[in-house]
């Protein structure tokens, strides 16, 4: 059993895989632009992952619309679904040795 600390939990369509199978999020920036990171994934909850790396407290998270959109393309606040993330208190998130952890 492990506990995720400073963790965010993002909704499963909002992170993708790119080419060489990495975990990957298009967020919305302060200057209302597409940016992609690299996310850590600790392990999946529920409908969400549990992310430890590449979000933060407020990123806009791009949860619909991604095929249509790139690294670095401007955004108009409302025109996509997205979700703010938030992250989990401290001790608040048990990570279960049965969940179905990423590499």
């Amino acid at each position: 059993q492990r506990t995720a600390h400073n963790a965010i939990l993002a909704p499963q369509e909002g992170v993708s895989r790119d080419r060489r199978g990495q975990p990957i999020a298009l967020v919305v920036n302060a200057q209302n632009q597409v940016e992609q990171r690299d996310l850590t994934i600790l392990q999946d909850h529920g409908n969400s992952w549990i992310v430890t790396k590449g979000l933060s407290d407020g990123d806009r998270l791009i949860v619909e619309g991604v095929q249509k959109i790139g690294p670095g393309m401007p955004v108009v606040p409302g025109a996509l679904a997205v979700f703010t993330a938030v992250p989990v208190p401290p001790g608040a998130l048990t990570a279960v040795a049965g969940g179905h952890q990423q590499p």
